[in-house]
């Protein structure tokens, strides 16, 4: 998100001592047990292999994504196109009793089942869960718990487990197989079963604060009395900032302050629930906070035009001392009711005003009920600060309140670093079971919520090197050299991992690195202390693996293609909150994040809304950013994003977010991997997609755009790799001369509803869409859809194929325009610069393509049927390139060119020729090719191929110097041929 965010975090990590060495000591590994270093059987990282990795570039190495998982001409299956398995949020917290369902979704390499309606993909999932307690601390064994489901589609699954349950925690393991054996990813997730008499929390458990528990601490006395603050709302609805300037002066000029308070003059708008409700209804939310809610919504940058009276003997100092003290009273209360048992405390009601020198920390275990009370930041000077906070919780909860932040008081012209790590509630590290609910967080400086990592870590960071071609058998476990497409380790220490957590993870460091090799998988092979293989787990960079009881030591295999030298590939695995939970909040003018994520796993955020936020600096109301790679496996459910200045939903990086019911505003970067969106009700929204490798298999459909949407990456992104979807491609030709296609990568989109405007970049595609009047400039993509009645499309970059296009208008300015086996009735298309055009397959009725003195153009017509009753190509003498007609059958009581004029240009140096090959014309007395005006002025040298056709009349209906027909026995400019064509007939019959 921020620079300073990377800088802090740099120098927090060298603070921690991680420093990566550029090679490995021979037979040692930095950062063993201790301080020394671990012995074991490495080889120094500088070694020369270069001997083995020419030997394996002699083998020939597998590209990944570069064939399909169909056997290549020796019979064999790509290795490295592996199924990919998500998961949906896993219950964090269940009753001992009650069944437990774990869902999933499965596809292979190229997601086939959902862009390219094939369901021929088989795969075996495996469930196992088992207790995560020692065994031999039980009188009687647990055994794990697996489940199966077999040569299942690809698809959503679903397993139930019944209950009961000994009470504990859980892990959760997910593995999938395909039908060729190839493995997934593995996953790991936990849940906690937990009796319902233990979740209930009694009178017994629960610290009910009385009057005299205020000054119960003589040195830190509790203040609720710190409503020193008078709010004075000017209605100025409808009005900016700054037109609501002079309300505010005039307003401000009759106020009268009371003693020891002040007044903040505050322009805005009286807030409308009713009208709010109805709003996103339409996404079945029913905006079931639970929590107080507004009366009053501020103007966005009302901190701005807003003017803040203090009475004359308001004392800063005094009220600040109060602060503090209320701060520690608070924290000391906490700690107190810990210690003697207690579970819950419940605030006597109030404004308890604190300082930001000392945030609220929840202990583990502990619910705050804060009764409807009030925590307020008093004002103050600086950059960072924090109300309320959770750091490594474990079943802690913070509900029924307001949380108010120092939006209107802060000295923001005093402040460093524009005051963005001004926070009201949050996270960070690795808190479990753990929650805000039914909470008003409103007027926050910087961040209304945040959560994310510490820099506590479990382990110690090690760079991973000494690669060299192959991996290991995970049968044998011995290493074969001959896998090509992967690289395997040296060994490295894992034990202080498994003593610390179980886990490990692999990536470059912290998480904003992005993957290194060629793609996300990895695969641990583990082994004993004395070196001996014990199992291989397969996973993901940034992802959490279970590391087997007894591992010591383990190999890192990555998918890579040159020798991975230098990948900045290391151990790790930070504090994260992991199955924990935002529900019921209200988020109001948080002036830089409504919320910020900086990492989480299978973690939840429901029922929220999110209003009036992200003014300034990242300018979201929701923004998963500097969570990185390392925000995992994310439920955003029942949101309304409502009335925010500029972004609302907004992702740059993380793994599985799953969107859905959600309403607003909607930008889902390419950084974003293997995101879900559906059922949402959106304003505009963009799903970006930089390419296979990066985006994990995205889903995305039946959601509503009452703006707009805008699909994939316009300029392609970054490592767009050549599978499966066909586009066309470079330069080069076939045989026949036509243009090569190639298969470019693309995100489908399903069932988009309501957009008046869509814009598909080049990896974007909407599959099986119904769209009409589509009036706004839109630029689609299109498989197996249909578009009717719409006009002020861009056709430059478009791609349709398998679709029925009705009554088109629009311009081709850039790009090309691709129509693959479609019916097309009634198309016009001006081209007012160097675009392109190539149709094959097609059935084609008053289709129009009208072009203008620009570049010279291609067009391509392969095996299609074309009925007009107007030119199909209205084209200048300069402006013809390439312009290929191949097996077509073409009907109709005009020419099928028209050469509009023939003066001169710049262009008529560059020869072009028009080619009609194996073609059936059936134009009446019209001359194949026609010109509007005289050309014998033509300057152009143009050549005509008529070859192979059956020819009705003319081919060319005048000359000009230069010009001639080239028929394929060489004799005349209108002699006719022999039947030759082969062409096919109208698929559906309607254009014959």
């Amino acid at each position: 998100m921020k620079k300073q965010n990377l800088v802090r975090f740099a120098l927090a990590a060298l603070t921690a001592g991680f420093l990566i060495a550029p090679a490995m000591v021979k037979a040692q590994i930095p950062g063993g047990p201790g301080d020394g270093a671990a012995e074991a059987p490495l080889e120094d990282e500088s070694v020369d292999k270069s001997d083995l990795w020419q030997k394996a570039k002699e083998r020939g190495r597998t590209h990944v994504g570069s064939a399909t998982d169909e056997p290549d001409d020796s019979g064999k299956i790509n290795p490295l196109e592996l199924p990919y398995l998500s998961i949906y949020y896993v219950k964090p917290i269940v009753d001992d009793k009650e069944d437990v369902k774990i869902r999933c979704y499965v596809s292979d390499w190229y997601q086939s089942e959902w862009r390219l309606d094939d369901h021929s993909h088989r795969f075996n999932i495996r469930l196992t869960i088992d207790l995560k307690e020692s065994m031999e601390e039980l009188e009687t064994p647990v055994p794990p718990r697996v489940l199966e489901l077999k040569n299942v589609k690809a698809g959503d699954h679903e397993f139930v487990v019944k209950g009961p349950w000994v009470p504990g925690e859980y892990r959760v393991e997910l593995l999938a197989d395909d039908m060729h054996g190839r493995r997934s990813n593995q996953i790991y997730h936990e849940f906690w079963a937990r009796p319902k008499s233990d979740a209930e929390i009694s009178e017994k458990e629960t610290f009910r604060m009385q009057e005299k528990h205020l000054t119960i601490f003589k040195n830190a006395p509790i203040s609720n009395k710190g409503d020193y603050g008078i709010f004075h709302f000017v209605d100025a609805k409808g009005k900016s900032w700054k037109d609501a300037i002079p309300l505010v002066e005039k307003a401000a000029k009759k106020i009268k302050v009371p003693s020891g308070k002040y007044v903040v003059v505050v322009p805005g708008e009286k807030y409308d629930r009713e009208d709010h409700l109805s709003w996103f209804e339409r996404s079945k939310f029913r905006g079931a906070h639970g929590c107080p809610l507004p009366e009053w919504l501020p103007l966005s940058y009302s901190n701005r035009s807003c003017k803040v009276i203090y009475a004359k003997d308001y004392d800063h100092d005094k009220v600040e001392a109060e602060a503090k003290k209320t701060s520690n009273g608070l924290n000391r209360l906490l700690r107190v009711a810990e210690r003697q048992g207690f579970r819950k405390v419940v605030l006597l009601p109030g404004t308890y005003r604190i300082s930001h020198t000392e945030p609220i920390n929840i202990p583990s275990g502990m619910t705050l009920d804060l009764n409807g009370a009030v925590i307020k930041m008093n004002q103050f000077i600086g950059a960072g600060g924090v109300q309320i906070t959770m750091k490594e919780t474990f079943d802690s909860h913070v509900v029924n309140g307001i949380v108010e932040g120092d939006y209107f008081e802060h000295d923001y012209a005093n402040s460093p670093d524009n005051s963005e790590w001004v926070c009201g509630i949050g996270m960070s590290g690795e808190c479990k079971y753990s929650s805000y609910e039914r909470i008003l967080v409103r007027y926050i400086t910087g961040y209304g919520v945040s959560h994310g990592i510490s820099m506590k870590q479990y382990g110690r960071a090690r760079q991973i090197g000494g690669f060299e071609p192959g991996t290991i058998d995970v049968k044998t476990g011995e290493h074969n050299p001959d896998v090509n497409g992967l690289a395997v380790s040296d060994m490295f220490p894992v034990a202080d991992f498994y003593d610390n957590v179980g886990y490990i993870a692999a990536s470059k460091y912290l998480g904003y690195q992005g993957r290194t090799m060629d793609q996300w998988n990895i695969l641990f092979h583990f082994y004993d202390d004395d070196y001996n293989y014990l199992e291989t787990v397969s996973g993901w960079q940034y992802h959490r693996a279970r590391i087997p009881a007894k591992a010591g030591y383990a190999r890192l295999t990555v998918y890579s293609n040159e020798p991975p030298i230098s990948s900045g590939i290391c151990t790790n695995l930070f504090h994260t909150p992991w199955n924990s939970w935002y529900e019921n909040l209200f988020i109001l003018q948080a002036r830089c994040v409504g919320m910020a994520a900086a990492a989480m796993n299978n973690f939840k955020i429901a029922n929220c809304s999110f209003v009036r936020s992200g003014e300034s600096l990242a300018t979201c109301a929701y923004d998963s950013e500097d969570g990185w790679d390392m925000m995992q496996d994310v439920w955003l459910y029942r949101n309304s994003f409502y009335k925010n200045p500029r972004n609302g939903l907004l992702t740059c990086a993380g793994h599985n977010f799953v969107i859905e019911d959600n309403e607003g505003h909607l930008n889902l970067y390419s950084r974003t991997q293997g995101y879900v969106a559906r059922n949402n009700d959106f304003t505009r929204a963009f799903y970006g997609c930089g390419g296979r490798v990066r985006t994990l298999l995205p889903r995305v459909e039946n959601n509503n755009y009452s703006v707009g949407v805008s699909i994939g990456d316009a300029k392609g992104g970054g490592d767009v790799d050549e599978t499966m979807m066909e586009a066309v491609g470079d330069e080069e030709k076939n045989a026949d001369g036509t243009p090569k296609m190639k298969r470019g990568w693309f995100i489908v989109v399903k069932d988009a509803t309501k957009a008046p405007r869509i814009s598909c970049g080049k990896t974007g595609m909407l599959v099986g869409v119904r769209l009409a009047n589509v009036k706004e400039k839109s630029r689609l993509n299109m498989l197996a859809g249909e578009l009717v009645d719409s006009e002020n499309l861009e056709f430059g970059g478009a791609n349709y194929m398998k679709s029925r296009l009705v009554n088109l208008k629009g311009t081709l300015a850039w790009g090309m325009l691709t129509i693959r086996d479609c019916q097309v009735i009634g198309m016009n298309v001006s081209v007012s610069t160097d675009g392109e055009v190539m149709i094959r397959d097609a059935d084609l009725r008053n289709v129009q393509f009208n072009f203008g003195s620009v570049k010279p153009a291609r067009l391509t017509f392969l095996n299609c049927v074309i009925d007009n009753d107007k030119p199909l190509i209205s084209i200048p003498a300069s402006t013809i390139s390439d312009i290929t007609f191949i097996n077509c059958e073409i009907s109709g009581s005009s020419p099928v060119i028209m050469i509009s004029h023939t003066r001169k240009s710049n262009y008529d140096d560059m020869r072009g020729t028009v080619r009609f090959q194996d073609c059936i014309f059936n134009i009446g007395k019209n001359a194949v090719v026609d010109v509007a005006k005289d050309p014998s002025k033509c300057k152009k040298p143009l050549t005509f191929e008529n070859a192979g056709n059956r020819l009705k009349g003319k081919f060319l209906a005048k000359q000009a110097l230069g010009w001639g027909v080239m028929n394929s026995d060489d004799s005349g400019p209108d002699k006719r041929v022999p039947d030759v064509h082969r062409g096919r007939k109208s698929k559906t019959g309607s254009l014959r």
